[in-house]
């Protein structure tokens, strides 16, 4: 069985989805660098969309889509809501209901220039 030492703040892991892992990892370590690998390839992906308009950016089949680039070789739960409840965010029923209104919102704030907005890269 692996044996993770967590931080103060990260969310632990429960032993059924340690079970959801594609890779075999040994520590937290190598799963915060599995995901890191992966989450930068997610990024590259993005980066070489030419056009996202607002539909496809607001839009859960695209959020969906993006979780699974970030997440799909470390977890084979990528790109699915989550079914345990977390030391973090809401209720994992609520999961769904709060993402639909959070693209809602975020929909709306764009359309009505509610925030300035920055665009920055990290190059």
């Amino acid at each position: 069985m692996i044996n993770y030492h967590y931080i103060e703040g990260q969310t632990p892991l429960d032993e059924d989805e340690k079970h959801d892992l594609i890779p075999t990892l040994l520590s937290r370590e190598d799963l915060d660098a599995f995901e890191q690998e992966n989450i930068l390839e997610a990024r590259k992906w993005i980066m070489q969309k030419s056009v996202l308009s607002k539909q496809d950016i607001f839009a859960e089949k695209f959020i969906l889509n993006l979780h699974k680039r970030m997440y799909g070789h470390v977890w084979k739960w990528a790109s699915t809501y989550r079914k345990t409840n977390k030391n973090i965010g809401v209720e994992a029923y609520q999961v769904p209901t709060e993402l639909h209104q959070l693209l809602g919102d975020a929909q709306y704030w764009l359309d009505n220039e509610t925030y300035t907005c920055l665009l920055y890269t990290s190059d």
